[in-house]
């Protein structure tokens, strides 16, 4: 059988090829094009306000695409229609969807805005007489606007393969920065996964005409970013054998959704970060996506500096620079001086292809974009996959065990109710800002960053047991918290702070545990505000009674500021292998051979007030919670064995009503309802939420009626009462809060994410055996 793979080789020469091959040429550097006609700051000013007008006027921040770095990329024609209308689009291997620009839309960004030099190609419907339009809506999102029209199909001719029915979006709209790159669309060459609306990818379509299910990226490194020229090769059904050198190194796929692999570590200079975190090859970047600690240290290690201006890091272009070091699989791969390019920004500066990954907590840490596919020819295999399914037959010592949860007091209600919550939102963005004018970066925001209410359980760790508080977490300062939070962190004796490696990071003081082990292998873990950071150790857990004597954990020696302001000992994970740190197997999947059956079940009181702190639900172990939960459970496969990821084939709220397939997780870690841009517009303008700036987050009257949020999943209809998504925080003037926010994903990870609000209303079943979900009626609630 074809293994998922993705093979790395270095480049050894520049002359093409003529298996079945598509040539590719680069864009002009939009970025360096605006820096050279001293318009980049303008620019980058309205694109900010702009996206700052959309929360204020009832809309939403939307997530940010690769497209909104403003920098060169790669372009390749296909043909169709019949007779075929040929277009320029962007070849795409983090996204899997193809989309052309309607001949019917006549804005300036489906034309092409004059200032751009490029004259938009768009697709004339009526005179092609294979087209066949349907019925069904097409959108993706992008961080300026989005991309929407309808789902068609037609002949699409690709490098000379030839597909009769390829499924396509018809894009009647498109974000404004569209308009400014001399693109006609997307060929996306990623997974099925990641498509829109069901719609099978053109190269899996195409599978049958390859003599190997694989393509071969090549890209030349000599073409200058402000030049528009032939710029690469990607070769579909073989190996690309006079660009790209014979010795193939292979790693296995993390994920079948975007072209995701691990990096076992990553060293620039003297600087190293060895812990294992996740990559994604993506030709769709430019440049290379870090995480705030690579950042970090790439910018130590070069002595960059942050332009402002221009959003980008600086060094003198005549500069000495040691190489990036990326290690995976066991083997060493550098990126020399291709990481510094002249934008002529002037003063003898260039800058790194480097930003921060904006992955909100989700996704992967790494976007290794075409600053790496340059150096080395990425080899995408294993098209037609084979799927090997584990069964567990003997579980020996079988339990259902169940765990209290009980509710945390919500920061944010006790800040807004103390009248701190402006200042205390103003020194959290003043941080961030700082982290970048001082040579750091601006840290991704993960579920604690939202300061709300969450679920805390416990556990005992060591010899003697000792107990510690800890978030259930079912998606992934100082040591002894603050004063102000009105909680004494446990601590343990040995002055390091404990943290289970996507289980949990405990903020106890180690009380002599006898069966303590410590290692010499790191542990970090990145938040919103800073990072957990120690070593990883072993030692007893004891889980609602289950006992297992060797777990993982992590040590830390300092962890982020926003915990300490938290009621919390640390965080237990109840996710899936693929999202642990350091490869350390998380609890639930070592226990699992106690259990009665591989499954636990969520249940979570919806009557608790968020600025109580009171018994809030129960995790059952093992088995169903009957108790709590009704009989009847829908089940649906999951997407993706990295979070508790399914799809939603449609939301609605009110008349508004969002027909696009999304990906969402079930996450007990996030207190409210992560939603895409256009769910956030439409439930605002449902309801009438006005945006609180002071307080950053929608507020309606506490008084009035609002309608369902309906979420439509494997065919089935699940409402959210208004009783649940609207919450009493002690605003003041009558008004409450909409428990939402909007989805920081920055194009990666999935769409929605399902938090409290959404558990509260429907039990949680997480069948580990079969790899789905299911849900179930919670009792207590307003729709029984």
């Amino acid at each position: 059988s074809m293994k998922s793979t993705i093979f790395l080789f270095a480049i050894i020469g520049f002359s093409l090829s003529a298996v079945i091959k598509q040539r590719a040429h680069k864009s002009t550097s939009l970025r360096a094009k605006m820096i050279k006609e001293g318009t980049f700051t303008d620019f980058l000013a309205q694109q900010h306000l702009s996206r700052a007008q959309s929360i204020s006027s009832n809309s939403a921040v939307v997530s940010q695409p690769f497209i909104d770095y403003f920098d060169d990329f790669y372009l390749g024609d296909i043909g169709l229609g019949t007779p075929y209308q040929n277009f320029t689009i962007v070849l795409d291997t983090g996204s899997s969807n193809l989309w052309v620009i309607d001949a019917a839309c006549t804005s300036s960004q489906c034309k092409g805005f004059p200032e751009s030099g490029y004259n938009k190609h768009q697709f004339d419907t009526n005179k092609s007489s294979t087209f066949v339009k349907t019925s069904q809506p097409f959108a993706i999102f992008y961080r300026s606007g989005e991309c929407r029209g309808y789902i068609a199909t037609d002949v699409l001719n690709l490098a000379g393969l030839v597909y009769p029915t390829q499924g396509f979006g018809v894009a009647t709209a498109i974000g404004s920065l569209f308009g400014e790159k001399p693109m006609d669309g997307i060929l996306g060459l990623g997974w099925p996964a990641l498509a829109e609306d069901g719609i099978v990818p053109p190269i899996q379509n195409l599978l049958d005409q390859l003599d190997q299910p694989i393509f071969t990226v090549w890209l030349d490194r000599h073409a200058k970013p402000a030049e528009d020229k032939l710029g690469g090769l990607i070769t579909y059904g073989g190996l690309d054998n006079e660009n790209c050198d014979a010795q193939i190194d292979y790693v296995t796929l993390s994920s079948k959704t975007f072209w995701q692999f691990p990096i076992n570590s990553f060293s620039i200079g003297s600087f190293r970060l060895n812990s294992k975190t996740e990559a994604i090859s993506d030709t769709g970047s430019s440049w290379i996506g870090a995480p705030p600690a690579a950042v970090n240290g790439i910018v130590k290690a070069t002595g960059a500096l942050f332009d402002m201006s221009n959003g980008v890091f600086i060094v003198p272009c005549t500069g000495s620079y040691p190489d990036l070091i990326f290690t995976i699989g066991g083997k060493a791969y550098n990126i020399a001086s291709e990481y510094v390019v002249d934008l002529e920004l002037g003063k003898g500066n260039c800058a790194l292809t480097l930003f921060e990954q904006q992955g909100g907590g989700f996704g992967p840490s790494w976007t290794l974009g075409d600053t790496w596919i340059r150096t080395y020819c990425n080899v995408h295999d294993g098209m037609k996959i084979t799927l090997l399914l584990l069964v567990i037959i003997g579980l020996s010592l079988p339990a259902v065990i169940k765990q209290r949860a009980h509710k945390s007091v919500s920061l944010r209600a006790r800040l807004i109710k103390e009248g701190t919550f402006t200042d205390f939102l103003a020194q959290q963005n003043l941080a961030r800002a700082q982290s970048i004018s001082s040579n750091s970066a601006v840290a991704s925001q993960p579920f604690i960053d939202y300061y709300d209410d969450f679920y805390l359980g416990d556990i005992g760790l060591g010899t003697p047991y000792q107990n510690f508080t800890l978030v259930l977490d079912t998606g992934s300062s100082e040591c002894k918290g603050f004063p102000e939070s009105g909680y004494d962190k446990h601590q343990f004796d040995t002055k390091f702070v404990l943290c289970l490696v996507d289980s949990s990071f405990a903020f106890r003081w180690f009380e002599s545990s006898s069966t303590f082990v410590k290692t010499s292998q790191p542990f970090v873990i990145f938040y919103g505000s800073g990072e957990c950071r120690g070593y990883i150790a072993t030692d007893v857990l004891n889980l609602a009674g289950l006992v297992y004597p060797t777990q993982g954990l992590g040590v830390a020696t300092s962890v982020d500021s926003v915990l300490g302001q938290q009621p919390i000992d640390g965080v237990l994970g109840l996710g899936w292998p693929a999202l642990a740190v350091s490869e350390i197997t998380p609890p639930i999947q070592n226990l699992l051979d106690q259990l009665d059956q591989p499954i636990f079940t969520v249940w979570l009181d919806r009557h608790v007030q968020p600025s109580e702190a009171k018994l809030g639900g129960l995790i059952t172990y093992g088995g169903l919670d009957t108790e709590n939960c009704d009989s009847q459970i829908d089940y649906v496969t999951l997407s993706s064995k990295t979070y508790w990821q399914f799809p939603i084939n449609a939301f609605s709220i009110g008349s508004f009503s969002l027909n696009v397939k999304a990906e969402a997780i079930s996450d007990t870690g996030t207190s409210w309802i992560g939603a895409p841009p256009a769910a956030v517009k439409g439930i605002v303008k449902a309801t009438g939420a006005l945006y609180d700036f002071h307080n950053d987050l929608f507020v309606v009257p506490c008084v009035g009626t609002y309608p369902d949020m309906v979420f439509t999943i494997g065919g089935k209809a699940y409402n959210i009462p208004s009783s649940e998504y609207v919450i009493d925080l002690e605003l003041g003037k009558g008004n409450c809060a909409l428990t939402l926010l909007e989805g920081a994903g920055g194009g990666f990870g999935p769409s929605w994410t399902l938090g409290d609000t959404w558990i509260r209303t429907y039990c949680q079943i997480h069948d580990v055996g079969q790899g789905r979900i299911g849900f179930a009626r919670a009792f207590h609630s307003e729709i029984n």
